[in-house]
């Protein structure tokens, strides 16, 4: 997604069986790649954005994680 034309991300952390959002991270990047990163706590940001409430935790995320 993207915040006042930057990009930005939703970072969710693993609680048991579900991801839950943690944080929003918003990248300013230049040509030399990303220069700064503000990450935002406030988790009504994730609906605002479009991004889900949870995530479930899938045998392919574990399959990822296990690497």
């Amino acid at each position: 997604t993207r915040a006042n034309g930057q990009y930005a991300f939703g970072l969710y952390m693993r609680y048991g069986d579900v991801y839950r959002p943690f944080n929003l991270p918003v990248l300013t990047l230049t040509p030399d790649g990303v220069s700064h990163v503000s990450c935002f706590f406030d988790l009504r940001l994730f609906e605002k954005f479009g991004l889900p409430g949870s995530l479930p935790v899938t045998s392919d995320r574990l399959a990822a994680g296990a690497a």
